[in-house]
């Protein structure tokens, strides 16, 4: 029961991507919340779901501006990284939705703390996605996003070296991916807006900069 309630918030949340219309995401946050109320502890898919929440409050967050919201998506963000192992393919895009959050935050109350987290959360993602990982340029366009967040908060030349660096990485590894087959490529130029990529297994995924690749679930 808990995976088909998944996939059928995971539609909605499809459904708002296309339409914006805000009761597609209330629909979705409530299906996806009762999901998680029947999920036992101890689920394996529970992280993801966790995840899937995490993003439709996000998307409700951006589309509102409700900071209830935003402080709601940091808590099962938090939640679903604290279930998931070090080794778990997933654990970049949760580490990457976390600390976006967080940033998103520190962008609201100034708190430098905050942009220091996001910082630190951003990197572990990009040091735990392994060689190859589909979303490694999604994961280092995120990061030196943040590190040209704090430079242009605390003015420190270093960070902006480090945000070109991190960048020049990001397109290298997407060109390398368009050179492929496409129907074999996993990755798409730097920033574009990539659309509902959807197969049999893996949670729905927040990736950056502020677009969502969706999976569905089989159950």
């Amino acid at each position: 029961m808990p995976s088909r309630l998944n996939n059928l918030g995971v539609s909605f949340q499809l459904r708002f991507k296309h339409s914006l219309d805000v009761s597609d995401l209330l629909e979705a946050i409530s299906i996806q919340q009762r999901t998680i109320q029947l999920t036992p502890t101890g689920h394996p898919d529970m992280p993801g779901w966790l995840n899937n929440l995490g993003v439709s409050f996000t998307g409700r967050f951006k589309r509102t501006g409700d900071v209830s919201d935003l402080v709601e998506a940091i808590s099962i963000q938090q939640r679903a990284v604290g279930l998931t192992p070090n080794d778990h393919p997933d654990m970049p895009i949760y580490l990457n939705n976390l600390g976006m959050l967080i940033e998103s935050r520190s962008e609201r109350t100034g708190v430098v703390a905050d942009m220091l987290e996001a910082v630190s959360m951003l990197q572990r993602a990009v040091h735990l996605a392994s060689n190859g990982h589909p979303d490694m340029p999604r994961l280092l366009t995120s990061l030196g996003n943040s590190f040209h967040s704090r430079f242009e908060r605390v003015g420190d030349v270093s960070d902006l070296n480090e945000a070109i660096s991190i960048h020049h990485r990001a397109v290298q590894l997407t060109v390398h991916c368009m050179s492929r087959d496409k129907e074999e490529a996993a990755c798409l130029p730097l920033g574009s807006a990539p659309g509902p990529r959807c197969s049999v297994n893996g949670p729905c995924r927040f990736s950056p900069p502020q677009t969502a690749t969706i999976t569905c679930q089989d159950g």
